[in-house]
């Protein structure tokens, strides 16, 4: 003979309200494990994985050259900066400007110059206010030629003035950065 199941509100009303209070935790602590501990876990160990990449990548590029002769980031900052003239080059590119001008028949006056240290204490740069004046097709090309020539050199800002729509000559004020390294 097969005995039926009991009904539940029957076994719960036979069980001590200590009883209860035991299911009723019992229940809980399941539905916390299940709701809060288990993907807790899951997160963990995925973050343990990532950790231990990320950890990997590091001493990696901490050991040496890559493959592809790169190098470390200390290596590559080391030899970006390595790439800028020495800070006593100014004065020779400071004369190919004025020799590039000068071959655009251009009239260059009196420069001002400002020197500003980088926070990496590694890098300089030295800001060239200068005003030309002659025809705009000399400008540009000088200006062409010049960035060129000295790739540590940007033009920084740029302004035209022309006496009228008729005239032929534009003055212009010229502001250059030129990028050198201090050590």
């Amino acid at each position: 003979m097969k005995r039926p199941w009991p009904h539940p509100g029957r076994s719960l009303r036979r069980l001590s309200g200590r009883g209860r209070f035991g299911l009723l935790l019992a229940l809980y602590a399941a539905g916390l494990a299940v709701f809060t501990l288990l993907p807790g876990c899951e997160r963990q160990a995925d973050l343990q994985q990532r950790l231990a990449r990320h950890q990997a990548a590091l001493a990696a590029a901490r050991q040496g050259p890559t493959p592809d002769g790169a190098g470390t980031p200390e290596q590559l900052l080391l030899r970006f900066q390595q790439a800028f003239p020495p800070q006593d080059a100014l004065p020779d590119s400071l004369e190919r400007i004025y020799t590039l001008a000068g071959e655009q028949a251009l009239a260059l006056e009196q420069a001002q110059y400002k020197f500003i240290l980088e926070p990496s204490g590694r890098l300089a740069r030295y800001e060239i206010t200068v005003p030309a004046s002659g025809r705009y097709p000399q400008l540009r090309r000088f200006l062409e030629r010049a960035l060129a020539e000295l790739p540590t050199l940007a033009l920084r800002d740029l302004h035209f003035k022309r006496d009228g729509i008729d005239k032929d000559k534009v003055d212009a004020a010229l502001q250059f950065v030129f990028y050198v390294r201090t050590e």
